[in-house]
């Protein structure tokens, strides 16, 4: 089952995904990236700050396989795929698919946007400077180029896989419990938008804003960014996979 499904998530709504993702970072770059001289850490910091990719970013992690449940459910091959294989095995094998495509998509996105920049500009020493002494999640850039970078870039790209796979998984729980596949390639933006409402609403703790912290702007450190967005991006795709088992599990029981 688990083959099947990563034929499924990993095919051509994966591929759209990743190339939908870099286009809108092209895009909200552009200005910058078709510049003859620039600097590829100034040119990734504006396109991600000034554009809409964080914004739109849980859709493309939906795409792959968030509505792969859906899918199944409404050809009718739901019920004989978990009977041959198992329900549990059945939706954990699609809770697992959507989670790791959900998040590869974006972050694949994001390393092949940053390999196209660092291919076409260099990076100076001024401008890490200027961008250490912002974020402190970006006080690992005072380690100087390769080494600086590379572990910045890599948080950043770490990020986007965990709260990719957290969206995605939000749009697999909510096929659960409506298996219509537009809205829940949907469900993963209202959710991010809910997410922003809460945050204010209830007053929640600053590592608790999830737009802010999918983007490792919570004013915590390089190590306790990463670790914060393994707790909450990690402990939601869980929960919500477990929701999505909990809810299928008697969908496909009781019909």
């Amino acid at each position: 089952m688990l083959t099947l499904d990563r034929r499924r998530a990993f095919g051509l709504w994966f591929f759209v995904a990743i190339l939908a993702h870099f286009a809108l970072y092209f895009n909200d770059g552009s200005f910058f990236v078709l510049e003859r001289d620039g600097d590829a850490l100034a040119a990734f910091t504006m396109a991600n700050a000034m554009g809409m990719v964080t914004y739109i970013m849980p859709l493309f992690a939906a795409l792959p396989f968030s509505a792969g449940f859906c899918a199944d459910w409404n050809s009718g091959f739901a019920g004989p795929a978990a009977m041959r294989a198992g329900n549990r095995q059945y939706l954990f094998s699609k809770w697992l698919a959507c989670a790791l495509s959900g998040g590869l998509a974006p972050a694949l996105a994001t390393l092949l946007f940053l390999l196209m920049l660092n291919l076409k500009f260099p990076t100076s020493a001024e401008f890490m400077a200027i961008c250490a002494a912002g974020d402190p999640f970006n006080g690992v850039l005072n380690l100087g180029a390769p080494l600086g970078l590379a572990l910045y870039y890599s948080g950043l790209i770490a990020m986007q896989f965990l709260a990719g796979a957290c969206w995605a998984s939000v749009g697999l729980a909510f096929s659960a419990f409506c298996p219509n596949v537009l809205l829940t390639l949907c469900v993963p933006l209202a959710a991010y938008r809910l997410s922003l409402e809460l945050y204010y609403w209830l007053n929640l703790p600053y590592w608790l804003n999830l737009p802010l912290l999918q983007d490792c702007c919570v004013e915590m450190n390089y190590a306790l960014t990463l670790l914060t967005g393994v707790f909450v991006f990690g402990g939601l795709s869980l929960l919500m996979g477990a929701i999505f088992c909990f809810r299928a599990r008697r969908r496909l029981t009781y019909g």
